[in-house]
């Protein structure tokens, strides 16, 4: 028997008597050339054999899939590679054209992928059987009462609207590296750059996918694939999305030649990206977004003067979301009295430049979050009572009902969302980060 591979991935073994005839691919129909196999006899000093150091070839193992033999090395210096077209459909590139004119924003590296539906609805069926379901209940409503031909209407529109949201998704969609995290429970991570404008705002997001479903078979645990990702924005006034939804590309496909074009357009800092973050990430491991920082990130602290400036201006008005400033707002007395003395003993009142009491608590300024001039300083029944100066604060981050504070060397405190009404949350990253420099 004869072995052979065509050029989109797919391996066949065929008869000794088809050597020098061409066959079919049943993947993608071209013609592959079946090599003529001849065994001679040569001296066997003239065969040097291979050793392992010195071979470039890496052999196979389960789950392995060919994207990792098709990927091209990382070159140096990085240079962006060229994305590959040929294949994407024309019709799909006009339709992603007026979708950029419908929206006000658009992905720098868009998937152009069309997809199966079915692989979709074996993979995803949760939505798709509510949707269809409510559907289908309102239209058998129809012969019993006429009242309910207006909803059944309004359902059917709904149904519409979502499978036209699934197709953006994965035409229009953005490109992002991720790798297999684990496979007990099956869960990927995935970098992205969440900023809307100048700057990064660069996070991890590792969240379940359905891993088994994939058309190149189960992967290896740090395999790296590819993901297509739609952002959400629940805060017009912040400077960076508020989230985003990737989905593994093999998922949704069967097509290697645009799993590999897909995945051949990553750039390759942001693989290194991705691997950075997940060392920042440490030994987290649950589902969630997560704030990572460039390597060569360094704070900037203002002066005095300058970060009281800063708090004033983001946090001022918002008394009755739960925060306090110093001035010229004044902190309730009682509240900053029991703040200092729980979780910010040592700092004077004259330190002090904010205030925010756990907005789900009721211990009157015992648990929460306090701004001094020396750092941050908090305490909540789930992470504990602490402090972090400013020197060794990197940042804080919002996101997925999370308040997050991250210092330098990766240790990171998640204070669960309900100690924060969100706006002020938004506005408390925000005043934070600047004096970080960010």
């Amino acid at each position: 028997m004869i072995e052979l591979q065509c050029e989109c991935g797919k391996r066949y073994r065929v008869p000794d008597e088809l050597a020098g005839k061409r066959i079919r691919c049943k993947s993608c129909q071209a013609a592959v050339l079946v090599p003529d196999v001849q065994i001679i006899d040569v001296d066997p000093e003239t065969i040097t054999e291979v050793t392992e150091s010195s071979s470039p070839v890496q052999p196979s193992g389960r789950g392995r899939s060919h994207r990792q033999e098709s990927r091209p090395s990382r070159p140096t210096p990085k240079r962006r590679k060229p994305r590959d077209l040929s294949d994407v459909d024309p019709a799909m590139k006009r339709e992603l054209d007026e979708m950029r004119r419908k929206s006000s924003s658009s992905a720098s590296n868009p998937g152009l992928l069309r997809i199966s539906y079915p692989r979709w609805v074996k993979a995803f069926p949760k939505w798709v059987f509510i949707w269809h379901g409510c559907c289908l209940a309102c239209f058998a409503m129809v012969p019993l009462t006429w009242s309910a031909f207006i909803p059944a209407c309004m359902m059917l529109a709904a149904v519409g609207l979502y499978w036209q949201k699934v197709k953006t998704h994965f035409i229009a969609g953005c490109v992002n590296p991720a790798m297999i995290f684990s496979l007990d429970p099956p869960l990927v991570a995935v970098t992205t750059d969440l900023t809307k404008g100048s700057g990064d705002y660069d996070v991890i997001r590792i969240l379940p996918q359905p891993l088994a479903k994939m058309s190149t078979g189960l992967p290896e645990v740090g395999e790296q694939v590819a993901t297509v990702s739609l952002y959400e924005d629940l805060e017009e006034s912040q400077a960076h999305w508020s989230n985003f939804n990737p989905v593994v590309v093999d998922i949704v496909t069967t097509d290697n030649r645009h799993i590999d074009r897909i995945l051949n357009s990553i750039e390759d800092e942001d693989w290194d990206l991705l691997e950075t973050g997940l060392q920042q990430i440490g030994d987290w491991r649950d589902p969630g977004l997560y704030r990572i920082f460039a390597p060569d990130f360094q704070t900037e602290i203002e002066d005095e003067e300058e970060q009281f400036m800063i708090v004033q201006d983001e946090l001022a008005g918002l008394e009755d979301y739960g925060v306090y400033t110093n001035v010229p707002q004044k902190i309730p007395s009682e509240l900053r009295a029991n703040a200092v003395k729980t979780y910010a003993r040592g700092i004077d009142a004259r330190e002090i430049m904010a205030l925010a009491p756990s907005w789900s608590k009721s211990e009157n300024g015992r648990v929460g979050l306090l701004i001094s001039i020396q750092g941050l300083h908090y305490s909540y029944p789930e992470c504990g009572a602490g402090a972090i100066c400013w020197d060794d604060l990197q940042g804080v981050f919002v996101a997925e009902g999370i308040f997050e504070l991250i210092a330098v060397d990766g240790h990171r405190v998640r204070i669960p969302g309900k100690h924060f009404r969100y706006k002020s949350a938004v506005k408390l990253e925000s005043a934070i980060n600047q004096i970080l420099g960010h």
